[in-house]
């Protein structure tokens, strides 16, 4: 008799929950057709809905069927290869010279007017962070650096956490394109100046955006929030040199081709509550985050990245450094 194998899934997944409790959601909150389109395609992924093929042995002639993948980016399932292209093709590209890993983190206090704006203030956060360290690399290197930008819209527990993670590369390209500087020593630029130029910077852009409409925010509030803004230090962090840029490049493709949560770390679904580890950035350890399932459905879906950014949210400027040291 000729043996059948069917695949078998994990026993808990963002699909079960999603399959389960997305009508949760709804009754709170409206489903986007972006979000429908996702919630459709994990609901589907490596099932018969989206058809899939016959591998048989011509030894022993076991039947194994195999199902189709929904290759939704924000899928946990999906997008490993392509990951995997992704981060061959990005360490092909380094150099050897110092790297540094440089991360522009926005106020907590914009989530609200992002969640709600978020192609046009997301475009914002790419550019005010690109524009300050094409500042102080001509204002303090005399060149042009070169370095790749990744967007990071969440924290371990799915709240909205609005960051951009750079690796820079350790000098600039002269103006005239015939040299390359290198950083002095471990040092690349001072993380406080960098701070208050990438602020204004931002300001600047979000500014506009009100001034043109494209914002839908009340000039008393864009008034309150502008000054709440300017009065607390934005956080950017510039690590040390990194020993190994790879490592940092094999981070930042977890986060390229995939988002918010991976199925490896749901623990349990029981009693209305669904259960998954986050890590304290405290001790690195992994607690037990309990949430309801709507609301892990609310983080999930908060943290899909607008399919018009998301190309420039996997690779928003990488070196010119490389084609003139190539």
């Amino acid at each position: 008799m000729t043996q059948i194998i069917t695949p078998k899934n994990q026993l808990l997944e963002v699909a079960h929950i999603l399959h389960k409790h997305i009508g949760d959601y709804q009754n709170q909150y409206r489903l986007w057709p972006q979000h429908k389109k996702i919630v459709s395609d994990l609901l589907n992924c490596r099932t018969a809905q989206l058809g899939g093929h016959i591998e048989q042995c011509d030894n022993c002639g076991t039947v194994r069927i195999t199902y189709h993948s929904c290759r939704n980016r924000h899928c946990p399932k999906c997008q490993h290869m392509p990951r995997e292209r992704w981060l061959e093709k990005r360490k092909d590209e380094i150099l050897p010279i110092n790297y540094f890993h440089v991360v522009f983190t926005l106020p907590h206090e914009l989530n609200t007017v992002i969640l709600n704006n978020k192609k046009l203030m997301l475009n914002c956060l790419f550019a005010a962070a690109s524009k300050t360290l094409l500042t102080f690399g001509q204002n303090q290197l005399n060149g042009t650096p070169g370095f790749l930008a990744s967007l990071h819209s969440w924290d371990q527990k799915l709240n909205a956490h609005f960051h951009l993670h750079c690796l820079v590369a350790g000098g600039v390209v002269t103006k005239d394109n015939k040299r390359f500087i290198p950083c002095t020593g471990d040092y690349l630029f001072n993380q406080e100046a960098l701070s208050r130029v990438f602020r204004a910077k931002f300001m600047q852009h979000m500014g506009h955006a009100c001034q043109n409409k494209k914002i839908r925010l009340a000039a008393e509030a864009y008034k309150k929030l502008k000054h709440t803004l300017f009065t607390k230090p934005w956080v950017v962090s510039v690590r040390d040199p990194v020993n190994r840029p790879d490592h940092v490049l094999e981070y930042l493709a977890r986060y390229t081709h995939r988002v918010a949560i991976a199925n490896s770390r749901i623990q349990s679904l029981k009693d209305g509550m669904v259960s998954f580890t986050a890590i304290n950035q405290k001790n690195t350890a992994q607690n037990p985050s309990p949430s309801a399932p709507w609301s892990l459905s609310e983080g999930f879906c908060s943290t899909a990245c607008p399919r018009a950014l998301s190309e420039s949210a996997i690779m928003a400027f990488w070196p010119i450094v490389i084609e003139w040291l190539n």
